[in-house]
């Protein structure tokens, strides 16, 4: 993974260093999907066209921000069938959405998309800090604003163990256990897990 910065200042320099020794900590290559990260200080932070993160989220918040945006690149990846997904899930699922930030994503499409995004932003935060500090980061993300609603659908159906697609839990859409990934690179198949349901 390169790691570079925009502007090579004192704090771009300090944040590259920190993602770098996330990079040495855990094995983030099932959740990466680029191999350019740009650093640049008070960026919102964004997948294309080069993912960049800003210098404000830090520490877990910073690993957060870095499995969003490369999801971003698994996404547009697997456009065809995520969106089938979208479609055919969370469109039944949740016919109403809110559109507007901070409850939304900016628009109809883009909240189903982080809905999907999201989900797998915490079950990737799940796996690589354990439940408690991945709740933690999530808990933070609602009481910021960040696609506040989306968050807190996401959170709240890690919770939940009800089978009735009534409940409108993301698990009924999106399995609730955690994906088969590839220990090191490899395929980086998530699609399948996506789109199994999960055991009655």
């Amino acid at each position: 993974m390169l790691v570079r910065t925009a502007s090579g200042t004192d704090l771009e320099q300090v944040v590259a260093r920190e993602l770098e020794t996330l990079f040495e900590r855990f094995d983030l290559s099932p959740w990466s999907f680029t191999e350019t990260v740009v650093i640049e200080e008070n960026a919102t932070p964004r997948s294309h066209p080069v993912l960049t993160l800003g210098t404000f989220n830090r520490g877990p918040f910073l690993l957060a921000s870095y499995l969003h945006e490369q999801l971003h690149w698994y996404a547009l990846a697997e456009r065809p069938p995520l969106e089938a997904i979208l479609e055919r899930e969370l469109h039944t699922r949740f016919p109403e959405v809110p559109t507007e930030r901070p409850q939304g994503a900016g628009s109809r499409h883009s909240t189903y998309l982080h809905l999907v995004i999201c989900w797998l932003e915490l079950d990737g935060l799940r796996r690589l800090v354990g439940e408690e500090q991945a709740k933690g980061v999530v808990d933070v993300l609602v009481e910021r604003g960040v696609y506040r609603w989306v968050y807190q659908v996401v959170r709240d159906s890690t919770r939940s163990t009800s089978s009735s697609p009534a409940a409108g839990s993301i698990p009924q859409a999106l399995p609730n256990r955690r994906p088969e990934l590839p220990a090191r690179g490899g395929s980086r198949r998530l699609l399948p897990a996506l789109q199994e349901r999960p055991p009655a």
